[in-house]
């Protein structure tokens, strides 16, 4: 879109001598207002005296382009592009070529706003898309947790990166012991943790948030993680009797686990839970 323009001749001595109709329009001045005037009527509100400035320096010979802010007769203010010329008539009077730039400003600060919108609802569309990539690897039957430790490990290294943890394991909780059946990533040592004994034969399926507190990391945690570790999210995969499954997500960093976090470890807990308790009843079937 065309920017509006005007052009009007100045003497030298900065007196307006030829005002035409696209000025009053643009200043809202009338020739017989504008006529003979100073050119400082125009109200550089940028700088009070640029026009005066600009004339200066064009008595050099040389065109001048600069950007301001002028003023209408009204108070109201104008973006402008300002362009002196040497008059091609006589050397005793220039041209100036004043541009409003109130479209185009508007065009710029439209397709900045649409840029705007554009990355973020890119941003959204790539979120929606990682979001669907974990969960097509989290609920991938290629991985059948009911094969064995090795599809359970898989599965849990594949939580452990799409949540960004720095350590999951799957615990069994029992009435006098702990029990890490699978790891990934930081690992907690053997024996139990201070948590332990209270959570044997007493879970309650409710989820456990700590963050930054490497203290109550080590009494909700039912295994010994290393003393850095400063936040945990319990998530509970199923009970069987005395014994409980449970899954412990941990960092050493402060990580506030987010509710899609949350969601994904659910699901992972439901994928394990049948084969917890197979294996739950496999062991006590050999017992027997």
């Amino acid at each position: 879109m065309a920017d509006t323009a005007s052009v009007f001749t100045v003497s030298v001595q900065g007196l307006i001598v030829e005002w035409p109709r696209s000025a009053a329009r643009m200043y809202g001045l009338t020739a017989d207002q504008a006529l003979g005037s100073s050119v400082s009527i125009l109200g550089d509100a940028s700088r009070p005296a640029g026009l005066h400035q600009l004339l200066a320096m064009e008595k050099g010979g040389d065109s001048i382009r600069s950007r301001g802010v002028h003023r209408r007769s009204d108070g109201t203010l104008l973006h402008v592009e300002v362009h002196v010329r040497p008059c091609s008539r006589d050397a005793e009077h220039v041209t100036i070529a004043v541009h409003d730039l109130s479209r185009r400003r508007e065009t710029e600060a439209f397709r900045d706003a649409a840029l705007r919108a554009q990355t973020a609802l890119q941003g959204a569309a790539d979120q929606a898309q990682g979001q669907l990539q974990m969960l097509e690897s989290l609920t991938d039957p290629s991985v059948s947790v009911a094969a064995g430790p090795g599809a359970i490990t898989e599965l849990i290294e594949r939580l452990r990166a799409a949540v960004r943890a720095e350590g999951v394991a799957l615990v069994q909780v029992g009435r006098m012991a702990s029990r890490v059946v699978a790891a990934a990533g930081l690992r907690p040592g053997e024996g139990v943790g201070l948590g332990g004994a209270a959570s044997a034969g007493t879970a309650d399926n409710r989820v456990a948030l700590i963050h930054n507190d490497p203290t109550r990391v080590a009494q909700v945690s039912a295994v010994k993680w290393p003393p850095t570790v400063s936040s945990i999210l319990v998530v509970p995969v199923c009970q069987s009797g005395s014994v409980a499954f449970r899954l412990e997500l941990v960092n050493e960093r402060r990580a506030a686990a987010s509710e899609w976090d949350l969601a994904l470890a659910r699901i992972v807990a439901d994928r394990l839970a049948y084969a917890m308790l197979l294996h739950r009843r496999d062991s006590a079937g050999a017992v027997a």
